[in-house]
């Protein structure tokens, strides 16, 4: 028997000259390609469920995804934890869907047993993620813990400051004469957060959002503020690198940016097999898009903290959520990719799922 290798362009003559039934089939493995862009792959992988589900019984499902440690390796090395919060949204809309995700660790690949591996999802179902770094197998979890708030304090400062060299406070001189961004500033999240930095010392506030602020919302914004720190509001889409590079222009002309806080987002729930990679660019758009290119038009700037908005979507999944759950999943992975460079502190917090890197610059 002859197997031949086929790209994921080729999905729908693969599956089709399977049958409707999907009878001559054990396993579907997916291979998420991180040279495409992550809402291509993931249409793509959307579009794979609907053959499944019309068997009447559905097969295991299996997407590998891969953690490349080269800087120019051309791979999105984010893109397994996007996969990894739309395979947890699907199977929340469609149960009888076996989703798994296998992801390699490149740094091993060459000691990997793959036998070993296909023996073991053979044997073992109790998984959803499952991580592989050479013979060494890693099974993704959540595990519920109690945790007193004056105890995640403690714990969140000795994080900072075994991964700070400085563990210095923002001056308020800083605060004062600096700038702090709020994208989705005109949000009910963005709004809240704007109220609470003038009590922290901020004097400069840049809301910005793709549209401008009518009446209500100029009353609203006066009302929250009071007149505590100067409020000014940019239009810009930051999902589109030039606006978003316009936008940290705009800002350093007022007052030199010393934070970044990203609370825009997206929020369109969607059948799983009505998505298209349009519907999936619209929720992936500010939080993908957003956060690559508002760190890289911010490059310049010494900040002192970067801040963004995540959501318990990225890992429980909701049904209907699978583009947010994967733009917020995707997020999750690109802070924590940016402080295990070294590049300032990961915490991840519940409630709203904050994910917080701070500060960016810290070597």
């Amino acid at each position: 028997m002859q197997v031949k290798r086929v790209g994921i362009e080729d999905h729908t003559a693969v599956l089709k000259a399977c049958g409707t039934g999907l009878s001559c089939i054990d396993r579907i493995f997916f291979f998420a390609n991180g040279q495409k862009k992550v809402g291509q792959t993931l249409s793509l992988l959307a579009k794979c469920f609907g053959p499944c589900l019309s068997s009447a019984n559905p097969v295991p499902f299996y997407c590998i995804t891969r953690h490349s440690v080269a800087e120019d390796s051309g791979w999105d090395n984010c893109l397994s934890g996007a996969v990894a919060g739309a395979l947890r949204a699907a199977s929340c809309e469609y149960s009888e869907l076996h989703l798994r995700q296998l992801d390699f660790d490149t740094s091993a690949l060459n000691s990997v047993d793959f036998k070993q591996v296909y023996a073991h999802i053979l044997t073992d179902s109790n998984w959803q993620t499952l991580n592989i770094k050479g013979s060494a197998f890693y099974q993704a979890a959540v595990v519920p813990v109690q945790l007193q708030e004056e105890q995640a304090q403690q714990e969140v400062q000795q994080k900072a400051q075994q991964q700070s060299s400085t563990g210095s406070k923002i001056s308020s001189s800083a605060l004062q004469t600096g700038s702090v961004i709020i994208t989705g500033g005109l949000g009910s999240i963005g709004l809240l957060t704007a109220a609470v930095l003038p009590k922290l010392g901020v004097r400069h506030i840049i809301l910005t959002g793709r549209q401008a602020p009518d009446a209500a919302k100029v009353a609203e914004i006066k009302q929250r503020i009071a007149g505590q720190a100067k409020v000014h509001f940019i239009k810009a889409d930051i999902s589109r690198a030039s606006e978003a590079e316009k936008l940290v222009e705009a800002t350093a002309k007022i007052a030199p940016p010393i934070g970044l806080i990203h609370a825009a987002g997206v929020l369109a729930d969607q059948s799983l097999l009505n998505l298209d990679e349009a519907k999936l660019e619209q929720v992936l758009a500010p939080k993908v898009s957003g956060i690559q290119h508002l760190t890289q038009a911010l490059e310049k700037f010494n900040l002192s903290f970067f801040v963004y908005y995540s959501s318990l979507a990225a890992h429980f999944g909701f049904a209907g959520q699978f583009a947010y759950a994967s733009a917020n999943a995707y997020m999750d992975a690109w802070a924590e990719q940016q402080s295990k460079k070294g590049n300032g502190l990961w915490v991840w917090l519940g409630g709203l799922g904050q994910v917080v890197a701070w500060p960016p610059n810290t070597k």
